[in-house]
């Protein structure tokens, strides 16, 4: 910020446009959007705390965001990746336990942020009867009533889930307690807990290639495959995000979606040329449609 930013400038000078000018100077110089997202996050905390002060009547910086959106996209499409089933499990296989195994399921089958909501869930949290999670959800909980939120036990997850009880240490609380970076006993953040260098190594010796965002593409993945069979308020609100953060971020289009497209789908009459029914002949959905085909063509 000391490069671009006049040195001479008080607090009462800055204005909106000096930090968009800086974030497209940010941006021009090839840093990713999460690093100016940090960099917005923690300069309005400051002239937050000015105002709290004193110091200044107003933040400048108060709905920074929405601004921002003209300047640049948060969504970097290269950096998207949909992580098949078949390779995720094939990377299980070369974790060291049951534990990692679970880890890695929390982000792909449950959805779950890494490390902040992993990590700090709890046995207790867990309900295997109702069939449900209640996630500590960390990102937001300094917004009232979004400390935790529900989570479903994917019928993916539930293994994984059990097998970890199963290996647990009597008495233990965290459901991931062994691999905990042992920075976190220090009280440091959850930005300093890594867990990408090990991930990178399993997946190294699976004989797999990385992707851009190990641990957000998984939950990417997760968001995208119930959002077929679910309202996207039901989806979203499992995954603790809203649907704008969803379509920008995190939903996307698989190879399924372009075979399926690619398949010869029934033809579409406009209005006026719809011929009348007769009793013989019921309305079939498109399912039953392209089923009754298929079964003439195997005639």
């Amino acid at each position: 910020m000391q490069k671009f930013f006049d040195t001479s400038l008080s607090l009462n000078d800055v204005t909106t446009g000096h930090f968009v000018a800086f974030a497209r100077y940010l941006s021009k110089e090839g840093y990713a959007r999460t690093t100016i997202d940090r960099r917005v996050s923690l300069v309005r905390t400051i002239f937050s705390e000015a105002v709290e002060y004193g110091l200044i009547e107003k933040n400048p910086f108060q709905g920074i965001r929405s601004k921002l959106k003209n300047v640049m996209s948060r969504n970097n499409r290269s950096r998207q990746r949909f992580i098949e089933r078949t390779e995720i499990l094939r990377i299980m296989d070369f974790c060291p336990d049951d534990e990692w195994r679970c880890l890695i399921a929390l982000s792909r089958f449950g959805g779950l942020r890494v490390p902040s909501e992993a990590l700090s869930l709890k046995w207790s949290h867990i309900d295997f009867e109702q069939v449900r999670m209640k996630v500590p959800c960390r990102k937001l909980e300094h917004i009232e009533g979004h400390e935790t939120r529900d989570v479903p036990i994917f019928g993916e997850l539930r293994p994984y889930l059990d097998s970890a009880w199963d290996a647990a240490d009597p008495g233990g609380e965290l459901v991931i307690s062994r691999h905990r970076p042992p920075i976190l006993k220090s009280g440091a953040g959850w930005a300093n807990a890594n867990l990408r260098t090990r991930f990178e190594k399993i997946i190294k010796k699976a004989g797999c290639e990385l992707w851009p965002q190990l641990w957000r593409n998984l939950r990417a993945t997760r968001q995208t495959e119930p959002a077929d069979r679910f309202p996207q308020h039901v989806v979203c609100r499992w995954m603790g995000n809203t649907g704008d953060v969803a379509m920008e971020q995190y939903l996307q289009t698989t190879d399924a979606y372009w075979e399926h497209a690619t398949k010869v789908m029934p033809p579409v009459m406009p209005s006026d040329q719809v011929m009348p029914r007769t009793k013989s002949q019921p309305i079939l959905p498109p399912t039953s449609y392209l089923q009754s085909e298929q079964k003439e063509t195997a005639a």
